[in-house]
């Protein structure tokens, strides 16, 4: 229902306010052991503690032993970024990179090579693993991918992108890259949770986002000095937004 779609939305936005208003770090972004749900979250979702008699959005926690890593761990997370049979969860592991880190994969510049037949699947998956100008960019987003394979694809669930930790170690099968964030080996979302915080990358694209949208237009060059200024200020002041938008103001 469109009230379902709109609570997908706006979990990992209720999280964020949170963080907000009772002036937390960024970091429980990504360490949250409870996520927020409403009404229609609280019937779709494995959760407990939601009081149905005080209704709307409510902090509760998952039920089905996922991993505790705030953001990584939403079901929302999953259903808003699908994968497919064949993806492997690279376009979720490029959504976590991107909304992050500021890096998205697709946009780097890659010469594609001519001679590899796009309809056979066997000759996409040779390339994946043999050819150079692929393998650059799928020997770092692959390892992410691989954390993601216990949440299901979202068709395979349909009201709930939920945890199977049966599924965990179908990368041997699917691409062979053990899960590991840029040569940093780790086992669950937790772990990729960890090696995010530890990305200077973090911090510094949520300052460059909060600027962005003060400035209501893409952060340039020119920006990139108060920018900076700004990611100390909110490093120093242990990555809380009232640090951040003191900075700014």
């Amino acid at each position: 229902t469109l009230l379902y779609q709109v609570a997908v939305a706006d979990e990992p936005l209720m999280l964020l306010r949170h963080i907000v208003r009772e002036n937390l770090s960024y970091n429980e972004f990504l360490t949250a052991d409870y996520t927020f749900a409403n009404e229609e979250l609280a019937r779709a979702f494995p959760i407990e503690g939601y009081d149905e008699s005080r209704g709307g959005w409510q902090q509760v926690r998952y039920t089905d032993n996922r991993p505790d890593a705030g953001y990584l761990s939403m079901g929302s997370t999953y259903l808003r970024y699908a994968s497919d049979e064949f993806n492997y969860h690279r376009g979720r592991a490029n959504a976590l990179s991107r909304i992050l880190v500021c890096d998205d994969f697709l946009k780097r510049p890659v010469d594609f090579p001519r001679d590899i037949d796009l309809s056979d699947e066997n000759a996409i998956a040779n390339a994946v693993s043999d050819n150079p100008v692929c393998t650059a960019c799928h020997d770092q987003l692959d390892p992410i991918a691989s954390f993601l394979f216990p949440f299901v694809a979202a068709e395979d669930a349909e009201y709930d992108a939920g945890y199977r930790d049966e599924h965990a170690d179908e990368w041997t099968e699917a691409t062979g890259k053990a899960p590991a964030y840029y040569g940093q080996a780790g086992n669950d979302v937790r772990d990729l949770a960890r090696f995010f915080l530890a990305d200077a990358r973090y911090g510094r694209c949520a300052v460059t986002r909060v600027c962005e949208g003060l400035l209501d237009r893409p952060a340039g060059v020119p920006d990139y000095p108060a920018i900076e200024r700004h990611f100390a200020a909110f490093e120093a002041g242990g990555r809380t937004f009232r640090a951040l938008y003191r900075s700014i103001m």
